[in-house]
């Protein structure tokens, strides 16, 4: 599994980014690697559900997705499985700022068997593409709500303040590994 975490501040209250957040059919909008996305359905037991077209680290697939946390306004988290044993798990974590807007925290985890980059290889190479992309995400979001936020302030885009969790680099002593259970919802700091 490759994992990638990074922090980005939007110039927008928290509600009204996790409004579009927690919008799967919004998905395209602000993050380049969704091509499609159905709008939450209720599947037969009543948890939410939506279908996704995505491109991860150069290969598109098709994702089932379930809700697995849905904390208005500072949690969204989904699971999401694609026909060929990909596993993808998203969760984004939202806290008001002093100035007014949001500070929001992504973190993602990928299983993507079958490329034939090898072991190391495709760790790096899909740690590198998915935090590029969580970036630039990021940079899209607070232009799409930095601009047209309503707020008792004036809404001024700014450009994001992200940061990875690591310095990008592989060495012997940092793994990019991770071991979540599917469906197991992310747990909020205290």
């Amino acid at each position: 599994m490759t994992k990638a975490k990074m922090s980005g501040a939007v110039d927008a209250p928290q509600e009204i980014v996790y409004d579009l957040i927690a919008d799967p059919a919004r998905l395209k909008e602000w993050d380049t690697t969704y091509e499609a996305a159905s709008p939450l359905e209720a599947d037969r037991d009543g948890a939410p559900t939506f279908e996704i077209d995505r491109t991860i680290a150069n290969r598109g697939i098709h994702l089932s997705c379930r809700v697995i946390a849905a904390e208005v306004p500072s949690l969204f988290a989904f699971t999401c499985t694609g026909s060929a044993g990909e596993i993808v798990q998203e969760s984004f974590i939202l806290d008001p700022s002093s100035d007014g807007g949001t500070t929001v925290v992504r973190e993602a985890i990928y299983e993507l068997p079958g490329q034939d980059l090898g072991v190391v290889a495709n760790q790096t190479y899909t740690q590198a593409t998915e935090e590029r992309s969580i970036e630039q995400s990021f940079a899209r979001l607070n232009r799409l709500l930095g601009s047209s936020a309503s707020t008792d302030r004036p809404s001024v885009p700014r450009e994001t303040d992200t940061r990875s969790e690591d310095t990008g680099t592989i060495s012997s002593e940092e793994p990019y590994t991770a071991h979540a259970k599917d469906d197991q919802p992310p747990s909020r700091p205290s």
